[in-house]
C-alpha cells in the first residue's frame, strides 16, 4: 500500500472517530439534559404546591389579623404568621421564575452557574423559614382561636404559659445556630443534601447530569 493511501486511510478513520465522538456527545448531552429537565420539573411542582399552600395560608392569617386585630396578642400572632407565609410564598415564586428562565441550549458552564444560584435561592428561603421556630406559640394562639374559639392566653394555666415563654427563649439561640449552619458555604455538605431532600436535591441531581456532559466534552 502506498504512503498516500495510508495517509488517506488514516484521515478517513480519524474523521470517522470524530463523527462518532460528536454523535455520542450529542446523544449524551440530549439524554442528560432531558434528565436534568425532568428533575427540575419535579422541583417546580414542589415549588408550585408550596406557593399555592402558603398563599392560602397567608390569606387566612391576614384575615385572622384583621378579624381579631383589636386584641394585641391576636394581631401580633396573625401578623407574624402572615409575614412568614408571604415570605415562603415569595421564595417559591422566585424558584419558579428561576426554573422557567433556564435555557437548556446554553453552554454547560452557564447552566451550572444558574443551577448553583437556584440552589442558593432554595437555601435562602429555608433559612428565612427557620426564623418561625421561636414564634411557634403564634400557631398555638391562632390555632386555638380558629379551631375552638378559645383565647389560650386567657384560659391557659399560668405555669404552662411560663413554660412556653421559657421554650420560646430557648429556641432563639437554637434558631440562630440553625440559621448559621444553613449557610451557602455548607451547601455541598452531605447533611445539607438530606435537608434539601425533595426540595432542592433535584438541583444536585441535575448538576451531576451536567457534570457528566462536561467530563465527556473534555475527554
Amino acid at each position: 500500500m502506498e504512503l498516500d493511501d495510508l495517509k488517506n486511510l488514516w484521515r478517513e478513520q480519524e474523521k470517522q472517530l470524530q463523527e462518532n465522538w460528536a454523535l455520542n456527545f450529542e446523544l449524551l448531552r440530549t439524554l442528560n439534559l432531558d434528565k436534568a429537565k425532568s428533575r427540575l420539573k419535579s422541583l417546580a411542582r414542589v415549588a408550585m404546591t408550596t406557593l399555592i399552600f402558603y398563599i392560602a395560608a397567608a390569606l387566612y392569617f391576614i384575615y385572622f389579623t384583621i378579624e381579631y386585630g383589636t386584641e394585641l396578642h391576636f394581631a401580633l400572632a396573625g401578623g407574624v404568621l402572615s409575614v412568614w407565609a408571604i415570605t415562603i410564598a415569595a421564595g417559591a415564586m422566585q424558584q419558579l421564575g428561576s426554573i422557567s428562565a433556564i435555557d437548556y441550549s446554553e453552554p454547560i458552564p452557564i447552566l451550572q452557574r444558574k443551577l448553583e444560584l437556584l440552589k442558593i435561592i432554595v437555601l435562602r428561603y429555608i433559612r428565612i423559614g427557620a426564623w418561625i421556630i421561636p414564634f411557634y406559640f403564634s400557631f398555638i394562639i391562632v390555632g386555638f382561636k380558629s379551631l375552638f374559639g378559645v383565647d389560650i392566653l386567657s384560659v391557659g394555666d399560668s405555669t404552662w404559659l411560663m413554660v412556653q415563654a421559657g421554650i420560646t427563649l430557648a429556641f432563639i439561640p437554637l434558631t440562630i445556630w440553625i440559621y448559621r449552619k444553613l449557610s451557602p458555604k455548607n451547601i455541598d455538605a452531605a447533611w445539607m443534601q438530606k435537608v434539601l431532600k425533595g426540595n432542592g436535591s433535584q438541583i444536585t441531581d441535575s448538576l451531576i447530569f451536567l457534570k457528566d456532559i462536561e467530563r465527556f466534552e473534555m475527554s
